[in-house]
């Protein structure tokens, strides 16, 4: 059962230990059960959480104990939008447990026009309970090139959800496993 605590704006002891873990192994697929690494990414848009757009954070080092999706996707697509839509209602209906949700677009966070593009986007599709970003860490995570979307839920830096769908195969079918699958663990 996930249960969470405030957001905490110091850095957690279970940080340091997954920049040990990661150092330590560094071709390690960060999986269930492993430490999510921190890495580096540029707010575009989304949600008012206190970053400013442009400003390059580690939302891993700012969550603290509370549940966090990240969304890590290549491009925009309008499967994307429906798996977000679906986050987002989880996140909102967990907002007094401080869930959130960040959507990684991987690519260079200096291309202003990228940011434009992603910011755009989540002003298109009116995805404003989520923080929107584009990052050139992705291999920390070690993604799959052949991957539409891979989402990753933590909690006290401990993943405890990693789905990926490959190109073409984030269908409904996919959306709705991966939303089971993070229900059953946030009750």
């Amino acid at each position: 059962m996930l249960k969470s605590s405030k957001l905490r704006m110091s850095i957690p002891l279970f940080l340091l230990a997954a920049a040990y873990v990661t150092a330590a192994e560094p071709n390690q697929r960060p999986d269930v059960g492993d430490y999510v690494p921190s890495y580096a990414s540029t707010k575009c848009g989304g949600i008012d959480d206190g970053v400013p757009a442009g400003k390059t954070v580690c939302y891993t080092c700012r969550a603290g104990r509370e549940p966090i999706f990240y969304v890590f996707a290549k491009k925009p697509s309008d499967s994307l939008v429906k798996l977000v839509k679906q986050i987002e209602t989880l996140v909102v209906g967990r907002k007094m447990e401080k869930a959130a949700a960040v959507v990684n677009f991987l690519g260079d966070p200096k291309n202003e026009q990228a940011r434009k593009e992603v910011a755009d986007f989540g002003v298109k599709h009116e995805l404003g309970n989520v923080s929107l970003t584009i990052t050139g860490d992705g291999s920390k995570f070690d993604l799959d090139e052949r991957d539409e979307a891979t989402v990753i839920l933590f909690e006290d830096g401990i993943i405890r959800l990693r789905n990926s769908a490959r190109l073409g195969a984030l269908d409904q079918k996919a959306i709705d496993s991966i939303v089971r699958r993070s229900k059953a663990l946030l009750e």
